[in-house]
């Protein structure tokens, strides 16, 4: 035990504890009375020991926090430097919460002579956490394998290893961690999916019997299996692993998972280096993964936006669709409508009959503030498409949006909708919005109540009817659907308005 915690623990200066938020009196009183000898006083604790407790500051040195003063006035309790790291990383001081963690560490070898001791490993959980607060992913990556070693291979402590794996863009590792968990439990169907969608990054072939493993044992899993499933197996008549990784790929983005797919389209260029297409994609998947802290690239490779892909693609093929529409989105999303627009007139103009880039012209051109011009394009999609709602909601959404027309437009396109859907809740939400922004609050609320009649788990419906109940003056009413939009919505447009308003006070 004591070597292996020298391997992982490194020294770290202590920093200030000055600042850090006093935990709660009660609980670092009883913890300090269960490690006090029965006879002894409070009157014989070490004077900062009592100033934590009491509160009274006659001393001449400042007070400290009352969790460190209990870990460092009975330093043989490992629990209560364990308590202190807790209270450090609620207060966003990783670094501190490591030098308690160590001590805690240091100290457990004082009062037990057990190697396995359950302090050992909940202190160890906690080291591992703040080195990933504290931006040291590698660091907590030893202190999991330590883990490891030390209690075996948890499933827990797979998908902890595997996460710092994926991030490190180990990926034989990451494979080598559940496969080394399901040798020990065949049956478990978590294990199987995460295997699955990892091999659907660069074996896809092999990817396909634990996905299929994972939907047998576990119903929740069948609706993300199937579809990566249908595009491996699809992808098989072109007879290229090329074109199957990035099939593979494209699934693994639909489903969220930035990462693999990003090195699912590595591999397809490994595989053909002047495949446009990956390189387009690969592209795409660069932006996402900047934009959330994430990476794909070994160690040691340069750090890439996306952009330098996007322009290998169109090199390789000036006519590449997907190349012009990536790039568009590139420039749009750094806020530079001109270089946006240009690269989405081009997309469309190889693809004039395609809604969905008509839509994409008619954002830019919003966004840039020519409004007539974007009406113009988003009727035009939706011509294109006549029997899908979806585009003539963006228009109704582009006039609120931009205050453009809104009686002449949006409220005669959300009647002809409802006419045509009337038991659509996303249709009856339109309405009720529309006729918000309108002022006709009753007649909102009734499209929207009735939209939640459908469809309890709308998001958008309890986030309008909450705002239409401020409105109102009724904050009880408002407060209940706006946590409901939050919470049935947390990472989505409706759920962020909602924890914006909460966070505001609004109701």
């Amino acid at each position: 035990m004591s070597s292996a915690k020298l391997d992982i623990i490194k020294g770290v200066d202590r920093p200030s504890h000055r600042g850090l938020l006093t935990p709660n009196l009660l609980l670092v009183l009883l913890l300090l009375l269960a490690a006090l000898p029965s006879a002894r006083l409070p009157g014989a604790l070490p004077r900062d020991c009592w100033v934590a407790l009491t509160g009274q500051t006659g001393a001449t040195s400042p007070p400290v926090d009352a969790a460190e003063a209990a870990a460092v006035c009975f330093p043989l309790r490992a629990e209560l430097w364990e308590e202190a790291a807790r209270q450090a990383l609620q207060a966003g001081q990783p670094a501190l919460a490591i030098s308690y963690l160590e001590s805690a560490l240091a100290n457990s070898n004082r009062f037990s002579l057990e190697l396995q001791t359950p302090a050992d490993n909940s202190a160890l959980i906690l080291l591992a956490d703040a080195y990933l607060q504290a931006g040291e992913a590698a660091r907590a990556l030893e202190v999991w394998e330590t883990i490891a070693r030390r209690s075996g291979l948890s499933a827990d402590t797979a998908r902890a290893l595997a996460s710092l794996h994926l991030a490190q863009a180990d990926y034989p590792a990451a494979r080598q961690t559940w496969e080394t968990l399901l040798a020990q439990h065949p049956g478990d169907a978590q294990a199987h999916f995460e295997l699955g969608l990892l091999l659907a990054a660069y074996d896809p072939e092999a990817a396909l019997p634990h996905l299929a493993q994972a939907a047998d044992l576990d119903p929740q899993f069948v609706g993300q299996t199937e579809v990566l499933q249908r595009a491996i197996l699809g992808a098989r008549i072109g007879s290229s692993a090329a074109y199957t990784l990035l099939a593979s790929g494209r699934v693994l983005a639909t489903l969220g998972h930035w990462g693999l797919a990003a090195e699912a389209f590595r591999q397809s260029i490994l595989h053909q280096p002047n495949y446009a297409e990956a390189w387009a994609y690969l592209g795409e998947a660069r932006q996402h993964l900047q934009t959330h802290g994430e990476t794909s690239q070994a160690a040691g490779a340069p750090a890439s936006d996306g952009l330098f892909e996007l322009q290998t693609a169109l090199e390789l093929n000036p006519r590449s669709l997907s190349a012009w529409t990536f790039v568009s989105l590139y420039w749009q999303r750094r806020s530079e409508p001109e270089r946006a627009l240009e690269a989405a007139q081009r997309a469309s103009e190889f693809d004039p009959a395609n809604p969905v880039l008509q839509a994409h012209v008619a954002s830019i051109q919003a966004e840039a503030g020519d409004f007539d011009a974007a009406f113009a394009s988003y009727q035009q999609a939706a011509r294109l498409a006549p029997y899908d709602p979806a585009y003539l909601r963006q228009i109704v959404l582009f006039a609120l949006d931009y205050n453009y027309r809104v009686e002449q437009t949006a409220l005669p396109i959300s009647r002809q909708l409802l006419i045509d859907h009337p038991q659509d809740p996303l249709n009856l939400d339109l309405m009720g919005r529309t006729l918000i922004y309108l002022g006709d609050l009753a007649g909102a609320q009734k499209f929207l109540v009735r939209a939640l009649q459908i469809d309890p788990r709308s998001a958008p419906a309890h986030l309008h009817l909450g705002l239409l109940y401020l409105l109102q003056q009724d904050p009880t009413a408002a407060l209940d659907h706006l946590q409901a939009a939050q919470a049935l919505d947390p990472a989505g447009p409706s759920g962020s308005q909602a924890r914006r308003l909460l966070e505001n006070g609004a109701p």
